[in-house]
């Protein structure tokens, strides 16, 4: 056994822990337990060390295509897929060059329109994108080779987040104040069920307020990941079974304790309480490929990186993420770079229009007044 990272077997304590999952959910499975506080710390992390290459994607400023803003970005067999959910309020679709394609659905209150768009899921086999309707409580169905509406399903509460995995629509339920975390429907609306427990799981926590990067990870791989704001539990689902897939353990890691009073909802200032605790939380810019897992923590007012190498069986802690291969080395949050998500073939994070001037920091020389925003994707190590 490692002396810092190891594998466990998950006892039926575990099981235990797990029960208000849902009665069939739960598989006792081997799950990988990562302590934060035995890390060896390297100080920075280069993208260079991490990627081989990359490149700078500038979206389409035509007069059909123009975002106020970036909220959600994916990437699916070349296709750029682009939510604005604050101004434009609008889902764009572009080619892998940043030609633009097509609008998916359009505003309004008639067949196929949305009122506020938050989220959308692609279901890639099908050529189906789903997207969620946050005020009408509804998910809407698209084909988006040719942006036509199909249909829609009405949902019991608003929800902030979704994914579409294998006939079925996940979203996370804030409403249900101290029942359930996760809504479960199949594409038609019909076989509804909640699971995953804020009690139990989230050390309490079902306030609208989550992960940077939403709740679910890994969306654009076959084994999507769940993970809430307190959650020190990453859940894998497989066939629409939950697994305890990753346990992230610190003494620094935030508790029901540290979060008991608060209510960041009605109260903004909670949320300064909150960081004020100094404890890790809110898992984000998670990455899961074959030689590596990547992700960072939340504590006090700044992000640690934590990257475990599979081979070895070892965690490393830096504090900071540095890009090297546009820039002379500046700090990731300083760039501005929001990150979007990967796939098994590199990463993508991206740059909302309003962070032009960001470009000056680059080593790029395109730097267009007509700026309509960025994807920069980086390509794995071979």
């Amino acid at each position: 056994m490692h002396k810092y990272i190891f594998t466990i077997v998950v006892t039926w304590s575990i099981i235990f822990y797990c029960s208000c999952i849902n009665s069939e959910s739960v598989i006792n499975k081997t799950t990988l337990v990562l302590d934060l506080d035995k890390a060896q710390n390297k100080g920075k992390l280069n993208v260079s060390q991490l990627f081989e290459k990359g490149k700078i994607i500038l979206l389409d400023s035509c007069s059909e295509a123009l975002l106020g803003d970036i909220s959600q970005v994916s990437i699916v067999d070349g296709n750029i897929f682009v939510l604005d959910r604050n101004i434009a309020k609008t889902v764009f679709m572009f080619d892998k060059t940043g030609k633009f394609i097509r609008i998916i659905g359009g505003k309004g209150v008639g067949k196929g329109g949305y009122i506020s768009p938050f989220e959308f899921s692609i279901d890639k086999y099908r050529n189906h994108i789903f997207v969620l309707d946050r005020q009408a409580r509804r998910i809407l169905k698209y084909d988006y080779t040719t942006g036509n509406y199909i249909n829609s399903i009405s949902i019991p509460q608003i929800s902030n987040h979704l994914l579409y995995y294998s006939d079925k629509l996940y979203l996370d339920c804030p409403q249900r104040r101290g029942k359930d975390l996760i809504y479960r429907t199949s594409i038609k609306g019909e076989d509804k069920d909640f699971i995953l427990s804020p009690e139990y799981h989230n050390k309490g926590w079902n306030f609208a307020l989550a992960n940077k990067d939403g709740v679910f990870s890994s969306r654009h791989s076959d084994i999507p990941m769940i993970t809430h704001l307190f959650m020190d539990t990453v859940f894998c689902i497989n066939k629409h079974k939950l697994y305890p897939y990753m346990v992230i353990r610190s003494k620094e890691m935030m508790t029901k304790d540290d979060i008991r009073d608060l209510d960041v909802d009605n109260n903004p200032l909670d949320l300064v309480k909150l960081i004020k605790r100094n404890k890790y939380f809110n898992m984000q810019t998670y990455m899961d490929v074959n030689d590596f897992i990547f992700f960072q923590m939340e504590k006090d007012i700044k992000l640690y990186s934590f990257f475990y190498d599979k081979t070895q069986q070892q965690l490393f802690k830096y504090d900071s993420l540095n890009e090297d291969i546009f820039s002379n080395g500046v700090n990731l949050q300083m760039l501005g770079f929001q990150f979007g998500g990967y796939d098994s073939n590199g990463v993508w994070f991206y740059l909302p229009p309003n962070q032009h001037s960001q470009l000056y920091h680059l080593k790029y020389q395109n730097n267009e007044e007509n700026f309509n925003g960025a994807v920069i994707y980086y390509e794995y190590k071979k």
